[in-house]
């Protein structure tokens, strides 16, 4: 190609540097997606890519030139679930690490019901969606390379466990501390607001909502 095209021609002799530098490249590109709990904080959803050899992990991609950090995880999340988190989502709520120079931050949406209806956007990416119950997940990189931990990979997963049983254990904290206050306040007061909780009204569902697809957990 290189040596065919006059435009790229002029660089035909330093083909290994480009591609490797473009390589490096990929590499750095922050990614954004999103950790959707159910309402018992209890299970996460996991997505598996097409490839037989991938593993399983959370809905998240590269961000795009000039896209805002969240609205990379929302639109990520959409492609790869079909599941729009707009709105849904706080600045504040989110786990985040290194890899290999990478940014990967996931921002937590906790309450999801589980019979929502998930299905892949794009073709060829996505093969299954299905729901984990977080503590039968390994809790380690460590645990994730044993080949023998139900025949399957979940090494992406793990590096943010440790992080997200804190968020949880800080969330539940949170909720007990306003059903607490609720508790005591006078009758006659209005309700305070409930920290967070997904209906199926706000998540655009009804009784006659389809019957989630295979690619949906079981």
């Amino acid at each position: 190609m290189f040596e065919h095209c006059p435009i790229l021609h002029a660089y035909k002799d330093n083909v290994d540097e480009i591609l490797q530098q473009f390589k490096d490249y990929k590499c750095k590109v922050p990614v954004y997606g999103a950790i959707i709990l159910n309402p018992t904080l209890e299970k996460c959803l996991l997505v598996k890519g097409y490839s037989s050899k991938s593993s399983w992990g959370f809905p998240k991609g590269k961000i795009n030139k000039d896209e805002l950090e969240i609205d990379c995880a929302i639109r990520e999340v959409l492609e790869e679930t079909g599941f729009d988190l707009t709105g849904f989502l706080r600045e504040e709520d989110y786990v985040e690490v290194i890899l290999r120079e990478q940014k990967i931050k996931l921002y937590i949406a906790p309450g999801v019901p589980e019979d929502t209806y998930f299905e892949p956007k794009t073709r060829n990416e996505i093969s299954k969606i299905e729901w984990f119950n977080i503590n039968d997940l390994p809790r380690s990189p460590h645990e994730a390379r044993d080949r023998n931990w139900c025949g399957q990979n979940f090494f992406m997963v793990t590096l943010f466990m440790k992080k997200l049983r804190k968020w949880i254990k800080a969330y539940k904290r949170k909720q007990r501390k306003g059903t607490s206050n609720e508790n005591e306040a006078d009758s006659s007061s209005e309700p305070s607001t409930p920290v967070r909780n997904f209906t199926t009204s706000r998540l655009g569902m009804s009784p006659q909502s389809p019957t989630p697809s295979p690619i949906q957990s079981p």
